[in-house]
């Protein structure tokens, strides 16, 4: 009987299968609903954006409302706050939580961010192959901030809101105590690989990783926009 090696470690095991590299690799979530013609346009970005290695459009919940999904590489605290604080506490932290969520973001703007979510990443494949792939250590949950972090050093991460996407986002780990635990055993192999208080690069790289996008003359016309 297979078992089941882990969303970034089967991502890794399909890559390696592949015969030939195709220029891009699609990483998303089961409860993503795509429209027609969003990978074209999406490979139309990377093409104008070589130094672009992840790309991620604009993600809405069903009812049309944007997703906060572009992020800070996270401290231990910025995840407790995020899946235990309610009630007074969360109120008293709620500007730092938004800092984390990057609440103040416009997400009508592209731009260079630190941290994309895995729920859909168009990833240019010489930078996944660059960078080794996911990490295989990371059975679910993490594995794509990982892989951000990494993908980073040799890369530019982009928010492209010129393309939407549609995502049922379960939240998991919020209603399931297995998925629960699966969170919070990464989150412990997360911070263990890259620090947990000591981390001077996690602040630099929030800082240079958030900027916006040259859009100036020499850029092809046919990049999407809405």
């Amino acid at each position: 009987m297979q078992r089941n090696l882990g969303f970034g470690a089967g991502h890794n095991r399909a890559l390696a299968s592949l015969a030939s590299a195709a220029p891009y690799h699609l990483i998303l979530n089961p409860d993503v609903m795509l429209r027609p013609g969003v990978l074209t346009e999406l490979a139309t970005v990377m093409d104008a954006f070589p130094q672009v290695g992840s790309v991620m459009p604009r993600v809405l919940y069903p009812d049309g409302s944007t997703q906060f999904l572009c992020k800070l590489l996270p401290t231990p605290l910025d995840l407790v706050l995020r899946r235990f604080a309610a009630g007074p506490v969360r109120r008293v932290f709620s500007r730092y939580m938004d800092r984390y969520d990057m609440k103040h973001f416009d997400y009508s703007r592209p731009a260079y961010v630190p941290v994309l979510s895995g729920c859909f990443m168009f990833t240019r494949r010489s930078v996944l192959d660059m960078v080794g792939g996911f990490d295989d250590r990371f059975f679910l949950y993490m594995e794509d901030v990982d892989l951000c972090r990494r993908m980073s050093s040799v890369s530019r991460l982009l928010f492209w809101p010129g393309t939407t996407i549609t995502h049922g986002h379960a939240q998991g780990s919020y209603k399931q105590p297995r998925l629960l635990s699966f969170h919070i055993r990464a989150a412990f192999a997360y911070f263990n690989k890259w620090g947990w208080l000591h981390d001077p690069d996690r602040r630099a790289r929030n800082r240079s990783g958030l900027s916006e996008v040259d859009l100036g003359p020499g850029r092809p016309a046919s990049l999407p926009t809405r």
